[in-house]
């Protein structure tokens, strides 16, 4: 079966708004720690002023 044959996929994507200091302290009494926060997913460098998106790179401890 081909992609043209498949219904069309939706997907939903829900956004809210965090600080970098929330996830510090969200992540603060788990195993995980935040090793790199982008500014998008290029991995451009984070701008609180004018990245489009904070994305946290981390790992499990």
């Amino acid at each position: 079966m081909t992609e043209e044959n498949l219904p069309p996929r939706i997907y939903m994507e829900q956004v809210q708004l965090f600080q970098y200091s929330d996830f510090e302290r969200m992540l603060h009494h788990t195993s995980l720690v935040a090793d790199q926060v982008v500014g998008d997913y290029k991995g451009s460098p984070y701008d609180a002023s004018s990245s489009p998106r904070m994305i946290l790179l981390g790992r499990k401890i």
